[in-house]
């Protein structure tokens, strides 16, 4: 018989071991160590959240557990009647268990463990949450018709993306695009620790918070992280990265690109995205892979430089709760 229940001490490297079969099951190359899982009360106390770990069993043996974590009563800034939602981090099943009904009766003790907490909402994204276990539920996936089932309602889909540089080369058309921007004043160049306040300034004024944490993190120390810059008039105007370059012919990543408002739609973010894979290229970085909305103009300069879809998945779903009970008498 199954029962859900909290977990106990000292759980946490067989809930990660069971997360790894169960991702990779599902053909997913990603995992989770106990190590996060170990952190937890760390980040508790770091970051004001508290987390719940529902766990079930049948007598003895664990076969499946939900991850979920929420903002402390009075720490930050909220938006659902005065606070955050409950983020959904992540829910695994014994492989040898799926379909059987375990799945949705955790998420049901962990959306019950949120509405005693006064949650209204339930919300899940595969980037800018606190503690993420998911990947990129893909259309029409099992994780993607799951969540569905379960209530979910999708809000963002993405386009997920790779370049082979092997196979990249700047374009004639990039290259007299730079060329014609460079006569109207327009510069790329490499980021030095002198741009800072600048950059951070144009991030912060423009774009989403999870891009300003980004930089900021990068810019943090004396280190050059790889960004490029754009300048006009002696302004930055653009920038993108950092470029994470790890071992030669190796995948790496980078930043999105972001460009001022008022220069756009002058090729300055084409010019900035091929001449990041340029770099990555020479650096000897094997490929990219990133992920970008589906709407998201941008989409078409990646085509362009010759990036391939590798697949579309959802980055975040959203589930109304039901208002905790109020006392009788």
């Amino acid at each position: 018989m199954i029962r859900i229940s909290a977990s106990r001490a000292g759980e946490t490297a067989g809930l990660a071991a069971l997360w790894d079969r169960a991702v990779l099951a599902q053909g997913e190359a990603h995992e989770i160590t106990s190590g996060l899982l170990e952190r937890l009360d760390a980040v508790v106390h770091e970051d004001g959240l508290s987390f719940e770990i529902v766990v079930a069993r049948d007598r003895s043996e664990v076969v499946g557990f939900a991850l979920g974590c929420a903002q402390k009563a009075g720490a930050g800034d909220g938006t659902e009647s005065g606070s955050q939602p409950g983020w959904l981090s992540g829910v695994a099943v014994e492989p040898s268990r799926w379909r059987q009904g375990i799945g949705r009766r955790l998420l049901r003790g962990l959306e019950q463990a949120f509405v005693r907490q006064g949650k209204t909402v339930v919300a899940t994204q595969t980037f800018r949450m606190p503690v993420s276990l998911l990947r990129r539920p893909y259309l029409d996936s099992a994780p993607y018709r799951f969540l569905i089932s379960c209530g979910y309602r999708p809000l963002t889909h993405e386009l997920y993306l790779r370049n082979n540089l092997e196979r990249f080369h700047l374009s004639d058309e990039v290259k007299r695009r730079r060329e014609v921007l460079s006569a109207e004043g327009i510069h790329y160049r490499m980021y030095e620790p002198g741009d800072r306040a600048e950059l951070l300034e144009l991030v912060g004024r423009y774009f989403p918070a999870g891009w300003h944490a980004t930089i900021e993190r990068a810019t943090a120390d004396d280190c050059r992280p790889v960004i490029f810059v754009v300048r006009a008039g002696g302004q930055i105007v653009g920038f993108m990265g950092p470029l994470d370059i790890r071992q030669p012919r190796t995948p790496g990543r980078f930043g999105s690109p972001g460009v001022d408002p008022a220069f756009r739609g002058r090729g300055i973010g084409k010019v900035l995205i091929n001449l990041s894979l340029d770099y990555l290229k020479k650096a000897e970085v094997s490929e990219v892979r990133y992920s970008t909305g589906l709407t998201n103009p941008a989409r078409f300069t990646y085509f362009d430089s010759g990036a391939e879809l590798l697949g579309v998945y959802c980055s975040s779903f959203r589930k109304s709760l039901p208002a905790k009970p109020r006392p009788v008498g």
